[in-house]
Order: C-alpha cells, then sequence, then structure tokens
C-alpha cells in the first residue's frame, strides 16, 4: 500500500506511515531511528512503506532549518 501517488508533492509524515503500517506513529518512530523493541515483519512493513514514499524525516523539514538556524546565533 503507498500514498506516493497521491502524495507526490508533499513529503509523508511519520503519522501517515502509521495508518499504512497499521501501527503506532511511536512504532514508526522506532523503527526509523533504528531502536529495538518491533517485531521483524513489523519493521520491515513500516521501511518498506518509508522507501516507497521517499520519507526525508527531519533532514529536510522546516523545523531541522530552525535548528540549525539557531545554532549559528
Amino acid at each position: 500500500m503507498s500514498l506516493m501517488k497521491y502524495n507526490m508533492k508533499k513529503n509523508i509524515t511519520i503519522t501517515e506511515i502509521a495508518k499504512l503500517a497499521g501501527v503506532s506513529p511511536s512504532t514508526v518512530s522506532l523503527v526509523l531511528n533504528g531502536k529495538v523493541g518491533v517485531g521483524p515483519e513489523t519493521r520491515e512493513r513500516v521501511l518498506s512503506i518509508a522507501r516507497e514514499n521517499r520519507y526525508k524525516g527531519l533532514a529536510n523539514s522546516n523545523l531541522h532549518k530552525k535548528i540549525q538556524d539557531a545554532a549559528f546565533y
């Protein structure tokens, strides 16, 4: 299942990944941050959805830019 065709102009969010994978946003966060406590099948399902939808995470978010900008002041 993929949001890609519907979500071409907008980056997918953790909440959207969670809905597609049938898990909580907390579970998605654990998987994306490489933490333990998530079964292998669930982990692969979450990662597959994230890859399919080109999840970019914090690296391209406005929050990340604000954090970077604040570090220089």
